[in-house]
């Protein structure tokens, strides 16, 4: 197929944007293909930050895995950072945009479009946020700013608003960095949607660290000292002091250009799109954190803002972009992480997420796991588990979470293993473990740079910094 003369464009340089471009590329090698990315940064390992605030990764480039520059010289991928997508104009097949740092207009046209324009964090409407000392932790600039605010200042006491798994890493990283940390969180359990047994032995964990946790309570305002800067958090229940705080309360799809364009939203937020990535509107794609994605479970749609399904959506759309007929079927909602002494993974439904859709000892055939494990303590030999129940259908695998010494003997069994081609791999942030490749061959990384989870398939560890000897290899496949 003569592919010159046509345009690919891609709204957003993340973890789906540059899968699309990649797969695009690798289909049609003269096609032109250009990314429109707001910051400054393309393919870089979010799920890494934590640990450049703690300090175990020593500086920010070695979460960049691959630069723009790269990606021209080496990819031929026109990538331009800086540029912010204000306007899709469907009938016309062009896109409005703005130069962030001379504010210049521009209008480009493209003949298919891939939008991958990420997740915003959710900030609650409270009274303080524009305070110095406030940080949202969404992109490399927001760590840098957090890591440059505890070099200038030390922090004695530190308040996170949500207990979600990004909040409980940055427990552990302000803890490492010397801060009081206090943990406010509004709902009766922290990772949210977990089940209570689990649920129970992280906060055990948290505590045992020290870590105050305060549940079921609403953080109401963020109030300011003589000085200007942060003194405290309001919730319904009393005050917090704190010298910074971060909200952590989770994410929401980016979807207002996708609104004002005609483009479908569903109940989730997200992008409504089919099983090749297509929306309602012709020759325009979506994949990543701003579209829903399929539980391969229920059959509903689902809103789980991960790297490695932003990997796998990207691919997918790129290479239907471009004549393809790539099939992504849906998620099972993998997750694993490091925190402080232990690690937690999860798979499929837990009993809050299956609600009444599955009723109880309902299987046909042996499930797989999610595991967590106990490395470094003595009471290594303690585990909990808990397998959800499913459906009486063939070959699809219930829920299940685990945390404990049950791991060690797990560890090796396999797990269910998606249709359509691709790949499973959990998101390990902290864990040695291989990560899925979204960007291509080994050969091809940037030199100097740090492979990690959700960017490529490595067999040390999918976080920089973190020795292999403080990790535990997972070694059955987590479907995502």
């Amino acid at each position: 197929m003569d592919d010159q003369g046509r345009r690919l464009l891609v709204i957003g340089g993340g973890a789906a944007g540059m899968s699309a471009a990649m797969a695009a590329r690798r289909l049609q090698t003269n096609r032109e293909i250009v990314v429109l990315e707001r910051g400054s940064h393309v393919s870089f390992v979010l799920c890494g930050l934590p640990y450049f605030v703690s300090g175990i990764v020593k500086n920010l480039d070695s979460l960049i895995v691959y630069t723009p520059e790269y990606f021209r010289a080496e990819r031929n991928i026109d990538v331009r950072t800086g540029h912010e997508v204000k306007r899709i104009d469907a009938q016309s097949a062009t896109v409005e945009f703005v130069d962030v740092a001379t504010r210049e207009k521009g209008v480009i046209s493209y003949d298919k479009l891939v939008i991958t324009a990420g997740a915003q964090p959710i900030v609650p409407s409270i009274r303080g946020l524009a305070l110095p000392g406030v940080f949202a932790l969404r992109s490399l600039e927001g760590g840098a700013a957090i890591k440059d605010f505890l070099a200038r200042r030390p922090v004695r006491r530190a308040a996170i608003i949500g207990a979600g798994y990004i909040g409980l890493e940055m427990a552990e990283s302000l803890k490492t960095a010397g801060a009081r940390v206090t943990m406010i969180e509004a709902s009766d359990s922290v990772l949210p949607g977990s089940e209570p047994e689990i649920a129970a032995l992280i906060e055990e964990e948290v505590r045992r660290q020290g870590v105050e946790l305060l549940k079921q309570q609403l953080a109401l305002s963020i109030e300011s000292n003589a000085a200007a800067t942060v003194d405290r958090v309001t919730t319904d229940s009393g005050d917090v002091e704190a010298d910074m705080v971060l909200i952590a309360a989770g994410a929401r799809p980016d979807t207002a250009i996708a609104r004002e364009t005609g483009i479908g939203v569903g109940e989730t937020g997200g992008i409504v799109t089919d099983e090749m990535m297509r929306t309602n509107i012709p020759d325009i794609y979506a994949a990543g954190d701003c579209a829903e994605a399929r539980h391969l479970l229920t059959g509903r749609p689902i809103f789980l803002p991960l790297g490695t399904t932003a990997n796998k959506q990207g691919r997918v759309a790129g290479e239907n972009a471009c004549g393809g007929h790539a099939v992504f079927p849906g998620i099972l909602g993998s997750l694993a992480f490091r925190l402080f002494d232990i690690e937690v993974a999860r798979t499929g439904l837990s009993r809050p997420g299956a609600g009444g859709g599955l009723r109880a000892n309902q299987r046909r055939r042996p499930l797989p796991f999610a595991l967590a494990v106990l490395p470094r303590r003595p009471d290594a030999h303690r585990q909990a588990g808990r397998r959800q129940a499913q459906r009486p259908a063939p070959r699809r695998p219930d829920g299940r979470q685990w945390h404990g010494g049950e791991a060690h003997r797990r560890r090796r069994r396999g797990a269910a293993r998606e249709d359509g081609g691709v790949r499973p791999r959990a998101p390990r942030p902290g864990l040695r473990a291989p990560s899925w490749d979204g960007m291509g061959g080994h050969s091809a990384r940037r030199p100097g740079a740090t492979a990690a989870s959700g960017c490529r398939r490595l067999g040390a560890s999918a976080t920089p910094g973190i020795p292999a000897h403080q990790t535990t290899t997972f070694r059955g496949k987590l479907a995502v």
